[in-house]
């Protein structure tokens, strides 16, 4: 390398050592060279290809004119990097991005008390900019300068476009500042909802709802709708979504089958197990890396304290993981499938399975102790730090003092104990399929419990600080003062959160069948009780005098006036809260499990109860002359005479009725798990069918003008011309459609089981705005002016503008 650079004439070898500012490991565009040669030396875009063309000849560069690139090998550009003075590096890097700034043209600050970011270096051609302007920016001492183009919403656009969720993350935390950290924190809480691409506005408009909300981010995406009219139309959360808690650091999806088990390392990997296997995380990045050997059904991962990753599940096998080298030791002895491992601080370790035995392992002798007793399966194993082991099992708590073999049982709960955790000081904490959570204090016979949970526990584990943090099948996670009672809960998961585990740093990372893991950051400054109703909501309406009703899984129809944010409860239910309906004169229908149906008259406060249906009453829907259409599981649809409280019965239908919906002529629409939908001429009794889901509809709607939309599981919505039999099917909803609703002015708007939301130019088979949520999407509705939506999710209930203009 000497001996080339010697060859160089003096001005040539300092272009040369200049090329060491540029990003290791990465070609370099020959205009970013020619620029920076051109500040410097000022040669011309020819001379700095002669200049490129002789480096090559020498072997100091590898150059291909034809793709425009110089490649640099990492041994050389350390070499260049270390003739460079620190002082000299700096100012080569400020000379770098000024000279590319001339190329770029002006750009003012979006807002008012946004920086000026004085080029807009969101519109720079070259890919390599995109990945490394930042960091040359901070290279050039110019953080301030850094943060403000980082913190640019059209910066964060263009990187998300780009390069995906992690890029702008990236930008920011590179920076460091406690600023740019406050702004990256929204982009890792969402980056598992900013990943659709397509249609091409998509991901722009998914951005803008998610960081709507953020003081810094949201007069910049305001702004943004002002002054770019592609953006336009857009749905907009007119409050803060509720699928993102604030206590949410960052969601990893992707295990299928359900994420089982989370554990974290002492230097912050966190090891997942699941339907499809095992991953280490770099939780950071959000990227994986899978184990291979056991490909399904992972149903516990522990880590040792010198780094050995233990998994165990299905096929009864204990596998050590060196994770650097990808290989496993395997220790065989169980006779069935494994539902816990455990470490020990001096390197034994423990496991529990559905033969009823827990084993205590010689890792290295590849030897166990049988600790037989249990009647069912051992569901958990733990190691308290004088080295007792606790196991919880179908037949309950044991403490086992393992030198002898012997056990103290521990009563208290009514049948299955699925996890046990140790406490640091002593404190053994147990969750149970009863649902209950019990806290034993050292030798104490006598627990302490911690009632919230409404369905059987699947995990506990306790922090270094001594909280305790418990989850379940309610899809809830509570995070415990044990002292005080009292508990902060986490919602996020769709599905019942198999595994919590604490990392050192006071991180908790949650599991669950829904094949997500999370990590949160429970602390006093994000922690905020939720309000609303306690899960998920089913059904939404809104009032001609804009309230919005909502019924959900906790049986409580709530009243939202949108005008002033205040809810007013209906309570009285029994079960979940299928359907909600508004009459034209203001009276609510409501049903739900158990034959539940109501007529409320909401000004005077009073109820109707309408008994009929046996089972579930799936659907409501009011017709335009006041009578009632009801419709349940058991194949029924009935139309009420709600004053004399009698209904006519109609029974064509061979399953499930699942929707009902009436045309602006008073015919009925009706949609079945039999596949099919029907028109009903009410007054005759006859219904035509509409053939053509594969599978259940589950919601049906008309449009102001007699059109019919039908939503299938089958993923497909339909657009019917009932008079000529014909439809229209628009197919993007790839795990089922739950929801179609028209606007007054004929947008068709779609919700699904994917969590999306989709407003369509149906006829062009053209989405208009779409946005994605965390969890299924289970209802929409149009407010009476066409300009928002009323969506029922797994979390709440969201409200979204439909912005044109």
């Amino acid at each position: 390398m000497e001996a080339s650079t010697t060859l160089l004439q003096p001005e040539a070898a300092k272009r040369f050592t200049e090329l060491g500012i540029f990003a290791e490991d990465e070609p370099v565009p020959f205009t970013l060279a020619a620029a920076l040669w051109q500040a410097t030396g000022g040669l011309t875009p020819a001379q700095a290809r002669l200049l490129c063309q002789d480096l090559a000849h020498l072997s100091l560069i590898t150059f291909a004119p034809a793709e425009g690139r110089l490649h640099l090998h990492d041994v050389i550009r350390e070499y260049l990097r270390a003739r460079i003075a620190p002082d000299d590096l700096a100012r080569l890097h400020c000379t770098f991005v000024d000279a590319v700034a001339r190329n770029l043209p002006p750009a003012a600050p979006l807002a008012p008390d946004t920086p000026d970011p004085g080029r807009a270096w969101w519109q720079a051609t070259e890919g390599y900019l995109h990945d490394h302007l930042i960091s040359h920016l901070l290279a050039a001492h110019r953080p301030e300068q850094a943060e403000t183009v980082a913190g640019d919403i059209r910066w964060t656009e263009m990187r998300l476009n780009q390069r995906g969720p992690n890029a702008p993350w990236n930008d920011l935390i590179r920076i460091g500042s406690p600023h740019s950290l406050a702004l990256a924190r929204p982009l890792a809480q969402n980056a598992h909802l900013l990943t659709l691409n397509e249609p091409a506005h998509v991901p722009t408009h998914q951005l803008h709802a998610r960081l709507e909300h953020h003081p810094h981010w949201r007069p910049q995406i305001q702004a943004r709708r002002r002054t770019d009219p592609s953006l336009l139309p857009c749905l907009a959360p007119r409050w803060p979504l509720p699928d993102t808690h604030p206590s949410a650091y960052r969601t990893l999806p992707g295990h299928s089958g359900g994420a089982w088990s989370v554990a974290w390392s002492a230097d912050g990997r966190l090891a997942t197990g699941g339907g499809d296997g095992t991953r280490v995380w770099d939780v950071e990045s959000g990227t994986a890396t899978e184990l291979a050997g056991r490909t399904n059904w992972v149903r516990s991962v522990a880590w040792s304290a010198d780094g050995r990753l233990a998994t165990a599940g299905q096929d009864g096998v204990v596998r050590i993981w060196d994770v650097q080298a990808g290989t496993a030791a395997e220790l065989a002895g169980h006779t069935r499938g494994m539902w816990s491992v455990a470490w020990s601080a001096d390197g034994r370790l423990a496991t529990g399975g559905i033969d009823g035995v827990a084993r205590v392992w010689d890792v290295e002798a590849g030897t166990a102790t049988e600790l037989p007793g249990h009647t069912g399966t051992v569901w958990s194993v733990a190691w308290s730090a004088d080295g007792r082991l606790a196991t919880g099992s179908d037949d309950g708590t044991r403490v086992w003092d393992v030198e002898s073999g012997t056990a103290a049982e521990l009563p208290g709960h009514s049948g299955t104990v699925r996890s046990v955790a140790w406490s640091a000081d002593g404190r053994l904490a147990t969750g149970g399929r009863d649902r209950m959570v019990l806290v034993w204090d050292g030798g104490a016979s006598t627990a302490t419990q911690l009632p919230g949970h409404t369905g059987g526990m699947r995990s506990v584990a306790w922090s270094a600080d001594g909280r305790l943090a418990t989850s379940g099948d309610d899809r809830t996670v509570r995070v415990w003062d044990v002292h005080a009672g009292t508990a902060t809960e986490l919602t996020g998961h769709s599905g019942g959160v198999l595994s919590v585990a604490w990392s050192a740093d006071g991180r908790l990372a949650t599991s669950g069948d829904d094949g997500t893991v999370r990590v949160w950051a429970v602390d006093a400054d994000t922690a905020t009780e939720l309000t609303g109703h306690s899960g998920g909501v089913l059904s939404v309406a809104w009032s001609a005098d804009g309230r919005v009703a909502t019924g959900g899984i906790d049986g409580v129809v709530h009243l939202m006036d949108v005008h002033t944010n205040t809810v007013t409860a209906l309570p009285g239910n029994i079960g979940g809260v299928l359907s909600v309906a508004w009459s034209a004169d203001g009276r609510l229908a409501t049903s739900g499990q158990y034959g539940t149906l109501r007529v409320w008259d909401v000004q005077a406060n009073t109820v109707t109860e309408l008994p009929g249906h046996s089972g579930w009453v799936q659907s409501v829907a009011w017709s335009v002359d006041g009578r009632l259409a009801t419709s349940g599981e058991d194949g029924t649809v009935r139309v009420w005479d709600v004053h004399a409280r009698t209904a006519n019965e109609l029974t064509d239908h061979t399953g499930r009725v699942l929707s009902v919906a009436w045309s602006p002529d008073g015919r009925l629409a009706a949609g079945s798990d039999d596949g099919l939908a029907r028109v009903w001429d009410v007054n005759a009794g006859t219904a035509t069918q509409l053939p053509g889901h594969s599978d259940w509809v589950h919601s049906v709607a008309w449009s102001v003008d007699g059109r019919l939309a039908t939503g299938g599981i089958d993923g497909t919505t339909k657009v019917w011309n009932i008079d000529v039999d014909t439809a229209t099917e628009l197919t993007d909803h790839p795990r089922g459609v739950r929801s179609v609703a028209w606007s007054v002015d004929g947008r068709l708007a779609t919700s699904g089981i994917d969590g999306t939301v989709r407003v369509w130019e149906w006829a062009e088979r053209r989405v208009l705005a779409l946005l994605q949520f965390d969890g299924e999407v289970t209802s929409c509705c149009w407010s009476h002016d066409g300009k928002a939506l009323a969506v029922g999710s797994s979390s709440g209930l969201i409200l979204l503008d439909f912005l044109t203009t």
